[in-house]
């Protein structure tokens, strides 16, 4: 079955428009049905258009529960590649091992972890992105709402088929599965 997310999420924030659909305690971030709708938009969008991501490409996210929120099933349903989610408590050879299993693409990381995982990730030619203002500019570095500005909250227009297009991959450490 074919599916545009952005299409049924839509018709949430219509119906739901002002009510919250996203309470991130952490970092106090808040977001109406109406708001996480052209948020998302924007996150796939950028995805597709920035860092290049395709069907069959995979990005892999080591974030924290408040990060890894911005891109969960909302927002990996409305593009074409796959999201990976993985356990950020994980040793950092289980997560090198999890980047040469998959060869993302792209890699979501808290930027705390930047100094620890950022020539690795590089070496094996992911595009890092950082969460939280990247301390110093480094090649190959980007940070996430810089990627953000100027690209479209319009819907993505990606059709998935629901029988064969992979979304999501969760490496859950073993404490979760």
């Amino acid at each position: 079955m074919k599916m545009d997310f952005a299409r049924v999420m839509g018709q949430a924030a219509t119906q739901f428009a002002d009510k919250e659909a996203l309470v991130n305690i952490e970092r106090n971030r808040r977001y109406t049905f109406r708001e996480l709708h052209r948020l998302t938009n924007l996150i796939a969008n950028m995805m597709r258009s920035r860092l290049g991501l395709r069907r069959g490409d995979v990005a892999l996210c080591i974030l924290e529960n408040d990060n890894l929120s911005l891109l969960h099933a909302w927002t990996a349903f409305k593009g074409d590649s796959a999201l990976a989610h993985t356990n950020i408590r994980d040793a950092f050879d289980e997560h090198r091992w999890q980047v040469e299993f998959i060869r993302p693409k792209v890699v979501f990381i808290e930027t705390a972890l930047l100094d620890r995982y950022g020539d690795m990730l590089c070496e094996h030619g992911a595009t890092v992105v950082c969460m939280d203002p990247i301390p110093a500019p480094r090649e190959g570095i980007h940070y996430f709402w810089d990627l953000l500005e100027g690209v479209s909250d319009g819907e993505p227009g990606i059709q998935s088929d629901t029988c064969s297009d992979v979304l999501i991959y969760r490496f859950t450490g073993g404490t979760t599965g």
